[in-house]
């Protein structure tokens, strides 16, 4: 979006400060901003407290403390994502993860054409350090380091077991790394509060633990070490040269959302004291029936986190995952939907054939994850079916075969399929180093489709099932989250958070021309389908959300 298209906006989406909170000023951003990628940080603040960055749509958008018009940071959107935005120390710059092709990069605050650092994992948090280092979160790979202007990064810190790192910094001295610490084990039955925050020399030596629990821990002006325990932010005076706290914690902000898997908390500091927080409840989250002629039906309110709402066989239940745990309910009653498995990294819910099981998945770092299958109400034990694989895609109707994917990072995740009868894996898609997902079989039972990244951008591809070796691709425009229609003559699939159809058939000319649907405003896919159909096909299932917000602080050391 340009800033002179922004101004043209300005009635529409103008951001404002709607008063007080006990907390600070409430900052209402733009209804079609929606945060993404918020299983990672997705707010900073400018050293001077300023003005904040924020991951929306896919891209940084950059906003005035005082509220006014965001705007979007040209050169940082990718269909992939982005995630862990931070600003370099005289707040001219922002470094960030892009999923584009699995790097951190670096933008001027104005945009333009960001520059490659170094490639990564996405950053289980990141911070611009002492002497223009970026010292960059990696969960079981521990904390590496790098020049923000550019270079290999090197490991820091080692993990041990199954530990876990979230958030490094840099200590002033430049000699010694703060960061979160877990168990994977703990992180799962638990929780990240469950986290300990620790100080560790970088040359070699004993970690010292600072916080026996809380997550996020983030060095502040004035001496204050924040971090955040119970949905609260909370401050203690640090001393960095003895590496120990002191003092009784004060509560800072309460609410503060966080991300169950990665051990995020949405809040940014700047060093002149001013605080961002996302609200537990950023922009309330619903879900809706929407025709193919666009006429929506909200069903009613969903877990605020909540996303990829999947629907049973029958078209009476919708099962979804949010901050790790998954919930389950009518599909006509969604405010009654509970909790039926709790914990803090199941995800990927999706119905058997017959509607009285789930399949679901993890998103455990370190080649942990597994599929799982479940009483589709949550009661009994769960049973392991496949590890390492990350998340069930769809159940083959008619059949006891459902596909899934593998993930190997960096954007490397396979498409295969697991027979339930005799407990056998097998491929569908298998391209190294790139990522196909989202895989759905056709009505008819002839065709599979998915989406793949291996040109560059997202395309739709197919091939006939059972397997003959031909393999056709369906798009070329960039498409992600591909269904069918009813009658398996028609895929609708997702671009720049719209909806197409093209048709197909079997024959010298398959696809017919792309077709833009009168459906938009609803919560985009990322590279998991944030929609589902019904059984009948006649309606999706979409996830819709309020204007986002989130709150300002000016001077948080005032606040109690």
């Amino acid at each position: 979006m340009t800033r002179i298209l922004s101004a043209l906006l300005v009635c529409a989406v103008v951001a404002t400060v709607s008063g007080q909170s006990p907390g600070g000023s409430s900052v209402v951003l733009p209804s079609n901003q929606q945060f993404t990628n918020a299983d990672r940080r997705v707010v900073a603040f400018a050293p001077d407290g300023s003005r904040f960055v924020y991951v929306a749509n896919q891209r940084l958008y950059i906003e005035a403390a005082t509220g006014g018009l965001p705007n979007e940071i040209p050169g940082t959107a990718s269909p992939q994502g982005v995630s862990n935005p931070v600003f370099s120390p005289d707040g001219q710059s922002i470094a960030y993860w892009s999923g584009t092709d699995g790097s951190l990069k670096r933008i001027g605050v104005a945009g333009g054409t960001a520059t490659t650092i170094a490639r990564v994992d996405n950053p289980f948090g990141m911070s611009w350090g002492p002497g223009d280092v970026l010292v960059v979160g990696q969960g079981a790979k521990g904390v590496v380091s790098v020049a923000a202007a550019g270079g290999t990064p090197r490991t820091i810190v080692a993990m041990a077991g199954d530990e876990l790192a979230y958030g490094p910094q840099l200590l002033p001295s430049g000699d010694a790394v703060l960061f979160s610490v877990i168990s994977g084990r703990t992180a799962l039955a638990s929780g990240w509060d469950r986290a300990q925050i620790v100080v560790q020399p970088i040359a070699g030596g004993a970690r010292k633990t600072v916080v026996e629990a809380g997550r996020d821990g983030r060095i502040a002006s004035g001496g204050n070490l924040l971090y955040v325990l119970n949905g609260q932010l909370r401050a203690v005076k640090f001393d960095s040269a003895r590496r120990e706290v002191s003092g009784r914690p004060t509560i800072v902000a309460d609410g503060v959302r966080t991300a169950g898997p990665t051990g995020a908390a949405q809040f940014a500091v700047s060093d002149s004291g001013a605080l961002v927080y996302l609200p537990e409840r950023s922009g309330e989250t619903e879900l809706a029936l929407v025709g193919l002629d666009g006429t929506k039906t909200v069903l009613g309110a969903i877990p605020n986190a909540g996303g990829s709402p999947r629907v049973s066989p029958d078209g009476r239940q919708v099962a979804l995952a949010s901050e790790g745990s998954i919930w389950a309910g009518e599909l006509e009653n969604v405010k009654g939907m509970r909790k039926i498995i709790a914990g803090t990294n199941y995800a990927f819910p999706v119905y058997s054939d017959d509607g009285r099981s789930l399949v679901l998945g993890t998103i455990l770092p370190a080649g942990l994850e597994t599929v799982y299958l479940a009483r589709a109400d949550g009661s009994g034990e769960m049973e392991l079916l496949a590890r390492p694989a990350r998340a069930p895609e769809h159940w083959f109707p008619g059949t006891q075969m459902f596909s899934f994917i593998t993930h190997k990072g960096r954007l490397d995740y396979d498409v295969w399929t697991y027979s339930l009868p005799n407990r056998e894996v097998t491929p569908i898609s298998r391209i190294p180093v790139t990522a196909q997902l989202s895989s759905r079989i056709s009505p008819d039972g002839k065709w599979v489709v998915y989406m793949s990244n291996e040109t560059g951008d997202y395309q739709v591809y197919l091939e006939p099932w059972p397997q003959t070796g031909a393999r056709f691709q369906v798009t070329k425009s960039g498409a992600v989250a591909p269904v069918w229609s009813s009658d398996s003559a028609a895929i609708y699939y997702e671009s720049n958070q719209k909806l197409y159809s093209i048709s197909f058939q079997n024959g010298v000319d398959m696809f017919g021309q792309a077709r833009e649907l009168q459906i938009s405003g609803f919560v985009p896919s990322g590279l998991r389908r944030n929609f589902d159909q019904t059984p009948d096909g006649k309606q999706f299932v979409m996830i819709f959300r309020s204007s986002p917000r989130v709150t300002v602080i000016p001077k948080w050391t005032g606040a109690s």
